[in-house]
């Protein structure tokens, strides 16, 4: 999630990747917009990253996929949730809303990510990966 924002970040604008979280959902907002395409485009994975080297270093390190496949995968893990992630975007600033589901009665969790959708392990500096 983090990973994606930073690589389709228009770096030649002012201000950081907000992640905001609240109880119900996590959102990100990352400035730079979709480069001339819309959220659909995104959503049938079509990718056009607004920084090609950045991207080429995440992709192999292992940090990024390069398939264009990010929010069709998070899309996917919502399936059957009743709730559905979020993408919307202006000229110079995209919004991923990923909400968070309210756990079984009597579980005693806190709001959490559908299972689907939780971190998978990812590539450590401890690995040797060096940017």
């Amino acid at each position: 999630m983090t990973a994606n924002a930073i690589i389709h970040r228009n770096t030649g604008l002012a201000g950081p990747v907000l992640v905001k979280a609240f109880t119900t959902r996590v959102e990100v907002v990352s400035l730079g917009g979709l480069n001339g395409l819309s959220p659909d485009d995104l959503l049938n994975g079509v990718s056009l990253p607004m920084n090609p080297a950045l991207f080429d270093r995440f992709v192999a390190q292992g940090f990024a996929h390069g398939t264009g496949s990010g929010l069709a995968r998070i899309m996917e893990c919502y399936e059957g949730t009743g709730v559905t992630a979020t993408v919307s975007a202006t000229t110079n600033s995209v919004r991923l809303i990923l909400p968070r589901i309210a756990p079984a009665s009597g579980d005693g969790r806190i709001v959490r990510f559908p299972e689907a959708c939780r971190a998978r392990p990812t590539p450590s500096m401890s690995e040797g990966r060096v940017f």
